[in-house]
């Protein structure tokens, strides 16, 4: 390139002055200078990719052979109805209770879904009452009670998960104890915790030993999960009438002369109000369970 710049010197000129100098300018070679090459991209360098997008939800994703579909985050994929119920807070199940259908009772405590009302009682349907309930009821127009037991505890609320564990204690710890003679005779008035309802029974005298003896069992059994134990002090006794309301103070002052005709009644029949107990039953919902004393 330098020597077609430097075309037409001239070194015979005879003169050595920097102003004789000719310089010719090869304007072709100067134009080719400006120029670059041009390279080919197949032997150099490849042109910039570009990132392709997610495909369209519309369209459907094809996997290729021996490799995993690709996953569309377009679509939401729905958990299963066993993994959603678990997050869900369930509502309660509200029960309207109307008295009306009940002969006027209320419940002592609310219904709550899956806890069941649930008490310890020595069944008394084979000890004679009828005689004196029918007294009972006629003197003092009650409601009669069909369903004769004495409460060895209060009625609690039991949790349907607790009912096998709950009865097991209570067989193992009741079943220690030895069977025995009970006599009812004497007569007495009750009201209930919220004082909604009066009842009129007859109260245990002989007996009364072995009862605290089941009592503080299954008192014990029931501090196990913290449920309340028994009224104290204690009055084990089968109610026979009962009707709505606090009515004690109106009964009592018929008591004392409702005593005296009971102890004829009771003179006349020697079985009347006495029963050997062997045993002890727990009623938790529709559920009853039985445990044999020795």
């Amino acid at each position: 390139m330098a020597l077609s710049l430097l075309q037409g010197y001239d070194t015979d000129s005879g003169s050595s002055s920097e102003d004789d100098l000719t310089v010719t300018v090869d304007k072709q070679a100067l134009s080719n200078k400006s120029k670059r090459p041009v390279m080919k991209q197949n032997d150099y360098e490849q042109p910039p990719k570009r990132l392709k997008s997610n495909p369209s939800p519309s369209k459907s994703v094809v996997a290729k052979p021996g490799r995993p579909a690709p996953v569309d985050n377009a679509k939401e994929i729905p958990l299963p109805a066993s993994i959603n119920a678990m997050f869900i807070e369930r509502e309660r199940e509200i029960v309207h209770d109307d008295p009306a259908l009940h002969d006027g009772r209320i419940r002592a405590f609310g219904h709550e879904k899956n806890n069941w009302a649930s008490y310890v009682y020595i069944d008394l349907q084979d000890c004679e009452l009828d005689e004196v309930k029918n007294f009972i009821v006629k003197e003092l127009d009650l409601e009669p009670i069909d369903h004769h037991h004495l409460s060895v505890s209060r009625v609690v609320s039991v949790r349907h998960h607790w009912i096998d564990p709950f009865t097991k204690t209570l067989k193992e710890n009741l079943e220690q104890g030895k069977a025995f003679p009970l006599s009812l005779d004497k007569l007495q008035v009750y009201a209930n915790d919220d004082k909604t309802r009066t009842f009129v029974g007859l109260e245990a005298t002989v007996g009364a030993k072995e009862l605290q003896k089941l009592t503080a069992s299954v008192d014990y059994c029931f501090s196990e999960y913290k449920l309340p134990p028994f009224y104290y002090p204690p009055s084990f006794h089968v109610s026979l009438g009962w009707c709505l309301g606090d009515m004690r103070p109106q009964i009592r002052a018929k008591l004392q002369k409702l005593e005296l005709k009971l102890v004829d009644i009771l003179e006349d029949d020697d079985d009347l109000g006495r029963v050997m107990v062997k045993n002890v039953h727990c009623k938790s919902g529709n559920k009853i369970f039985q445990f044999k004393l020795r």
